[in-house]
């Protein structure tokens, strides 16, 4: 499975490449598990110290700028952040620090160069283009696409096995 187009004005896709009947019908049972609103559930990393990290730039930047000492209620009850010791919380942000991925001007932490230059700009578009981007799939057998559908549920683009094609949904 490879997934791509995530960015803003690029269409997205994702590619099931079933080499087997099997794989084919798992294919199918994914996007109609997807079609049925499932999600399956998300076990967090045991140390999620790296979405912290990230969580406390995204504040930064949403805020233009976070408190050193508030930033955290805006994360706490995140199950995952809420059993980190307050102590690796504090080291965290101390290194980011020191590595300049953060800079403290009188207790507001914002971007410091290393996390300007590293993650700011357009590179935080990225991060977000989960979020902004509809879900978008496509079944093909070989090159030919079977089966296309935007994220309410419309089918775009509907053709049988052997280039006969389905009458066509009307928008809306």
């Amino acid at each position: 499975m490879g997934r791509t187009g995530r960015r803003a004005g690029t269409e997205r896709s994702c590619l099931f490449l079933a080499t087997k009947e099997a794989t084919l019908l798992q294919a199918a049972a994914l996007i109609d598990l997807w079609a049925g609103g499932y999600v399956e559930p998300v076990q967090p990393p045991p140390a999620p110290y790296h979405i912290l990290a990230q969580q406390l730039m995204a504040l930064a930047l949403q805020e233009d700028g976070i408190g050193r000492r508030g930033w955290f209620g805006w994360v706490r009850g995140v199950p995952g952040f809420a059993e980190i010791p307050r102590e690796t919380i504090e080291e965290i942000v101390d290194w980011m620090l020191v590595q300049e991925i953060l800079w403290d001007d009188a207790g507001i932490l914002w971007h410091g160069r290393e996390g300007e230059s590293t993650f700011g700009r357009k590179n935080f578009l990225e991060l977000f283009s989960v979020f902004t981007s509809p879900p978008l799939f496509s079944v093909l057998h070989g090159c030919q696409r079977l089966v296309g559908e935007d994220c309410r549920g419309r089918l775009s683009h509907v053709r049988r096995h052997g280039g006969g094609r389905f009458p066509q949904p009307k928008p809306g």
